[in-house]
């Protein structure tokens, strides 16, 4: 009994001397996308020149599913999309919304927004909305 004691208060010291220690390591994290050092604010937004519909996925289709995905693009100084996150997805996982959500982001051009008279970077976020028609 005293024994079962001793290890027991051992493995509480052992516990409890490695949960006191700091670890200072840094991790990569791939899922925190840093800001381009590029991303300024503006005056003009960045307006859509094309708004390519996203492909309703035919699995979402067939079971009746709809969806709302908030996704956030990355746009250069030229209009180019050159990052696509999702920032929000509300409605059946698995189904492929979020692939087709982001297809469509991926092939949006867009008019550059401006700060002081000259194009600039940034990041805008909008949703994507799929939803059948009730006839």
């Amino acid at each position: 009994m005293m024994a079962s004691i001793i290890v027991l208060l051992s493995a509480l010291l052992i516990f409890s001397c490695r949960a006191g220690k700091v670890n200072n390591e840094v991790k990569h994290n791939p899922d925190l996308k840093q800001v381009p050092s590029d991303q300024v604010p503006f005056e003009t937004a960045p307006e859509k020149l094309t708004d390519p519909k996203p492909i309703y996925p035919k699995l979402a289709l067939m079971n009746g599913y709809e969806a709302v995905v908030w996704v956030s693009s990355t746009i250069d100084s030229v209009g180019h999309v050159t990052d696509v996150s999702i920032m929000k997805f509300n409605g059946e996982e698995n189904v492929g919304f979020e692939e087709s959500a982001m297809e469509a982001a991926w092939a949006t051009k867009w008019k550059p927004a401006s700060q002081d008279g000259k194009t600039v970077g940034t990041i805008i976020a909008y949703r994507i909305i799929f939803s059948l028609q009730k006839k």
